[in-house]
């Protein structure tokens, strides 16, 4: 009888999160891995898991400094906002009145089509790691590039925009694009923990400053754990390359919640989504990703693809933030914190369509439960695409094992070789998008949460 009272004040104590992080780690050869989980500028949650570095055997800590990768860009997006609400900048001013020398083809291109991945800029190929290249040189590289699209045709994801936005917000403040993050942000929040490690490449030889507290990154290859690294080219910085604590994350999330740095009318011209020529809307705001997941209005940014990840619920005033050091991930963890926070009432409405071809659907459900299984299945996939199999398996597969068994599979879009089928998991939807060629072979696959 005396047991009773203390194994219902234990389960009382249990903490759902983290049994659901601490699983995800060792299903996906996690080292290390942060939560924080803010609501309406108070933090409910700030916790650390695992460890930082496996040859120093060093924790990690809350104060631990995770790369960020493209979730850089939220940061990007919200000092560019504290420069709009100051009336140095306008969203709808074109490029040449900040970038006098831009070529003709720029000339229509606003500032909000650069931050919202719709200016028609492309990338440079090839990644520069030249010490040599600034901002302002990389900048004319990509000016002798034809656009690939007119200015707000089409939205495409990339990091040329951001470069050029970067140059312009040095021409308007007069500072690097790190001195401008510790000014509008850094030092305002009393955010400590975020830097640049300002790495440069001279051959075979790689330099960069020491950052404090700096988590390895690690691939697992199958057998062990390897370290991962990738350079991040300085005049790039403001689409990727930002080290940061999830102190110093749930610390700008706060202050955005609490209205400290910008005005909510300025957060909510940050997280609107951009719209096209055409008037279709995309879903980029402001250097966020802005979209719904399971009905619900978020906003947020992930990078690595998955080092970093912050998933703010503008409806709910609910943001998770998680950051890891497994590079074969895929960005589903704030989500899974985010459903034990916002449950799902019942199964989302989806609307099947007349399925032309079961065997064709029955192929792909086999696939996925291959996936599930951690043995994929490679013959429906078209010769030639070895990488989109990698990253199937590397990247799907960890999120398709998150969501356990399928009970529905069932055909919702048909466009020529293009499909969409919903996959139901206990009470969550997902779509699996397929593209096929003339043979009916796998050339394209992705998932997505509506």
């Amino acid at each position: 009888m005396l047991l009773l009272p203390f194994f219902a004040i234990s389960m009382a104590l249990a903490d759902p999160v983290d049994d659901y992080l601490k699983l995800q780690m060792e299903r996906n050869h996690i080292p290390g891995l942060v939560v924080a989980v803010v609501k309406n500028g108070h933090v409910l949650k700030l916790k650390a898991y695992g460890k930082a570095n496996l040859e120093w055997d060093a924790p990690v800590t809350t104060d631990t400094r995770f790369q960020l990768a493209s979730t850089t860009k939220a940061l990007t997006g919200t000092a560019l906002m504290t420069l709009v609400q100051a009336g140095k900048i306008g969203l709808d001013d074109p490029l040449s009145k900040y970038l006098q020398d831009a070529p003709p083809a720029w000339r229509g291109i606003t500032i909000r089509q650069l931050a919202t991945h719709s200016s028609g800029i492309p990338d440079l190929p090839g990644l520069d790691l030249s010490p040599e290249t600034t901002v302002a040189i990389a900048v004319k590289k990509v000016a002798e590039l034809p656009l690939s699209h007119a200015p707000g045709d089409q939205a495409g994801y990339g990091s040329a925009d951001f470069v050029v936005l970067s140059r312009i917000m040095e021409v308007v403040t007069g500072k690097s694009f790190p001195q401008l993050l510790q000014s509008q942000l850094f030092d305002p929040l009393a955010m400590k923990d975020s830097a640049f490690d300002e790495a440069i490449q001279f051959g075979p030889v790689r330099r960069s400053i020491p950052i404090p507290k700096r988590a390895s990154v690690y691939y697992w290859d199958t057998k062990r754990q390897q370290i991962h690294a990738f350079i991040f080219p300085s005049h790039a910085y403001s689409a990727g390359g930002l080290y940061s604590s999830v102190s110093d994350l749930a610390k700008w999330i706060s202050a955005l919640d609490n209205g400290k740095i910008l005005s909510s009318q300025a957060r909510a011209t940050m997280w609107t989504q951009g719209k096209l020529s055409n008037g279709v809307s995309t879903d980029w705001g402001i250097g966020w990703v802005s979209r719904t997941y399971e009905g619900r209005r978020v906003v947020g940014h992930s990078g690595g693809p998955a080092l970093s990840d912050v998933l703010h619920f503008v409806d709910d005033g609910l943001t998770v933030i998680v950051l890891q050091n497994q590079q074969k991930m895929y960005p589903y963890l704030a989500q899974g914190v985010a459903d034990i926070y916002l449950p799902l009432a019942k199964v989302r409405p989806y609307h099947p369509i007349k399925d032309p071809d079961p065997s064709q659907t029955l192929r792909f459900r086999q696939l996925l439960d291959s996936l599930r299984r951690g043995k994929l299945d490679t013959k429906p996939f078209a010769a030639g695409h070895e990488d989109l199999i990698q990253d199937v398996s590397n990247l799907l597969g960890p999120y398709s094992r998150s969501l356990g068994a399928m009970s529905k599979f069932e055909l919702v879009e048909a466009e020529g070789r293009s499909f969409v089928f919903a996959g139901v998991y206990g009470r969550k939807v997902v779509n699996w998008l397929f593209d096929l060629d003339a043979d009916g072979r796998i050339v394209a696959m992705n998932c997505a949460t509506p």
